[in-house]
């Protein structure tokens, strides 16, 4: 993520990309393109399809646009991916630990749906 920022950094600093005063439909932002860090994200997820060899979404990489005006509204909107997720994440790994407590297991079970099997790795 670091290396994202740097480059991010570079592309809203850089001259020949100057940016456009616009409203975006989000109120008035610099719009400006950042071609270098397009480049950074799209080979990233590049290798991240190749990894996994499978991909489910869309590819459009919204950057310089309505969306997503310059480089650091996109580091900033999708760094926050990581904030909402990893906590999730945590949870979810402990969920087998926590059923040894009784008393937890017992406050899963209430607060589950009862058609549905308690909460396991699978969900990720």
């Amino acid at each position: 993520m670091f290396s994202l920022w740097v480059i991010a950094e570079n592309d809203l600093l850089n001259s020949k990309t100057p940016y456009d005063l616009r409203e975006t439909g989000q109120g008035l932002h610099r719009v400006q393109p950042a071609p270098n860090l397009f480049n950074a994200i799209n080979a990233l997820l590049q290798s991240t399809k190749a990894e996994l060899g499978k991909w489910v979404g869309l590819e459009r990489i919204h950057l310089g646009d309505n969306q997503v005006p310059n480089a650091f509204h996109f580091i900033d909107k999708y760094g926050q991916i990581s904030r909402i997720v990893v906590p999730i994440l945590r949870v979810l790994e402990h969920v087998d630990t926590l059923m040894e407590d009784p008393q937890m297991a017992a406050y899963i079970k209430a607060v589950s749906y009862t058609h549905l099997t308690l909460p396991t790795k699978r969900i990720v």
